[in-house]
């Protein structure tokens, strides 16, 4: 924890409400290689009990498994982040549509993608044969690199560190942080240099980076701002970025964020789900 930052001298003005917004964040990196069906990756076959319904979309397709995250096993590499599961596992699926399974209207709407949280693993009573998902034609509409959509055989398997951020421009709490009167300042400030303002902010305060927790990043607006149901959603579940093996549209992301109180209930029902791109 950096209790008192490095900053230059243009954002003094501002260290108060800077510092109060640092939390915990975990940051996720990846290999490439096979998996345990409950291993915590991007992309790959997912850990589903035997007798449960792998997920289908609103035109009855199986969709595929964007990400999985296992509480246990990232737990065992970082410190304890409340108010996340301290074990179980998390499933991120997505339809196969042009829209990645994000519905615009209402991003709460899992009729297209799907999230599934089991409390307890048992790996000796799993679904081991997926050969089910290959007899599907794929679009190919995936953040996903299509070597990894439903490949039992490869994925990305995800390691986790623990790390620090500073609210970003980009997500709507900083409004609040700031307040009415110095948030026209920061802004004016930080586009008056040719981005080199921006860019010393993002190399040192927020990285764009795959993670579990705190501040989201996006690049369009952020759907909290403009949307007054979705503003107590302030927890990121999962942020993935575009990078050499994911890609979201045009270089875009994908959150999925979630109301504290839902969180520590385990109630993934009114996660919302927003990708947006350049």
């Amino acid at each position: 924890m950096k209790t008192n930052l490095d900053l230059p001298a243009e954002l003094e003005p501002f260290r108060q409400e800077i510092e109060s917004s640092e939390k915990p964040v975990i940051k996720i990196t990846y290999e490439r290689k096979a998996t345990d069906f409950w291993s915590s990756k991007f992309g790959g076959v997912p850990y589903l009990p035997k007798n449960y319904d792998f997920p289908k979309d609103s035109d009855g397709k199986y969709m595929h498994l964007l990400a999985q995250l296992n509480f246990e096993e990232i737990f065992a590499q970082v410190p304890y982040l409340a108010p996340f599961p301290k074990k179980g596992i998390l499933q991120f699926y997505i339809g196969d549509t042009d829209l990645y399974g994000m519905d615009f209207d209402n991003l709460e709407n899992q009729k297209d993608f799907k999230i599934f949280y089991f409390p307890e693993t048992d790996t000796n009573n799993c679904q081991t044969d997926f050969a089910f998902l290959l007899d599907q034609e794929v679009k190919g509409f995936s953040p996903l690199n299509y070597k990894y959509v439903n490949n039992p055989q490869e994925c990305l398997a995800l390691q986790f560190s623990p790390d620090y951020e500073w609210v970003c421009r980009e997500d709507y709490q900083i409004t609040n942080i700031l307040g009415a009167q110095k948030i026209k300042q920061f802004f004016d400030i930080m586009e008056a240099d040719d981005d080199k303002l921006n860019d010393w902010y993002y190399d040192n305060l927020y990285d764009i980076h795959h993670k579990i927790g705190v501040y989201g990043y996006f690049t369009q607006t952020d759907p909290r701002e403009y949307s007054p149901q979705y503003q107590d959603h302030k927890i990121v579940v999962l942020h993935m970025i575009s990078d050499d093996e994911i890609c979201w549209g045009d270089d875009g992301v994908g959150n999925f964020l979630i109301r504290a109180k839902d969180l520590e209930k385990l109630d993934f029902s009114q996660v919302i789900y927003n990708y947006d791109c350049y």
